[in-house]
């Protein structure tokens, strides 16, 4: 799930990073938090730098695909749980 970050899984699951295959041809379909909306999202490991692209309506976004890593070894160092605010 893309909606909170955690650097553990709630069920206890593994920190490997380990992700699901998403390519453009299978990616992964997801809603926003309260489930009005759809979007899709998968890993564009061939383009430069290699990205993750986010499909959402008519409007593509592209992120760094190492942002995942960088994001999941700061959490690490933080205590594996951050706040993100938004209440």
């Amino acid at each position: 799930m893309l909606g909170y970050w955690a650097a553990v899984p709630p069920n206890g699951g593994s920190r490997d990073m380990t992700w699901p295959a998403a390519r453009k041809e299978d990616p992964w379909v997801l809603k926003t938090p309260p489930g009005a909306s759809e979007y899709t999202m998968y890993k564009d490991e061939g383009a430069d730098p290699p990205s993750l692209v986010c499909h959402v309506g008519s409007t593509t976004l592209t992120y760094q695909l190492r942002a995942i890593e960088d994001l999941h070894a700061w959490l690490l160092e933080q205590g594996d749980w951050v706040d993100l605010g938004g209440r």
